[in-house]
């Protein structure tokens, strides 16, 4: 468990199925990822969200990718990840549930996990890498104090190292 105080990082439990499905479910955030939860009736997506969650459990014990419920008092609103490039160099990637955004929840979780994955992880260089139109999530980078690295027509690339 990681805190600031305001908000807690913690292993993903199964009870946060529905948070990972409402993310899924919200076309805001469904933009920048591909996931057709459109597509799935109610029990298959719950099926499918507890099931990446059992796979996130997999991928932490073999430090392929170290993924964290974002939660305000004890709720799941998001979630914030490492995955694993390299020996020394992480990917960053977030979302939040609609109804918690542009409360600086995510900015906290990116700096929370990006002092983890220096001083637990060992990573020497933590990578965010956005889509040229995701203002938002660059705005996150950016005030969680990564620094703009370059743009191509695909993705923006953020950084930030120890």
């Amino acid at each position: 468990m990681l805190s600031d105080g305001t908000i807690t990082l913690t292993p993903f439990r199964i009870e946060d199925a529905p948070t990972l499905m409402e993310i899924d479910r919200d076309p805001d955030a469904a933009r920048w990822f591909d996931f057709p939860a459109m597509t799935l009736d109610e029990a298959q997506h719950r099926r499918h969200a507890e099931g990446v969650i059992r796979t996130w459990w997999i991928e932490t014990r073999d430090r392929v990718r170290f993924p964290f419920a974002i939660r305000v008092d004890d709720q799941a609103i998001g979630t914030v990840e490492l995955r694993t490039i390299d020996d020394t160099t992480a990917a960053m990637s977030y979302a939040l549930i609609a109804n918690e955004r542009g409360r600086g929840y995510a900015t906290r979780a990116v700096r929370l996990l990006a002092s983890t994955a220096f001083a637990r992880f060992g990573f020497e260089r933590v990578e965010i890498h956005t889509h040229p139109d995701n203002v938002a999530s660059q705005q996150v980078a950016s005030r969680a104090g990564f620094v703009r690295e370059g743009t191509t027509t695909d993705e923006v690339l953020y950084s930030l190292t120890r």
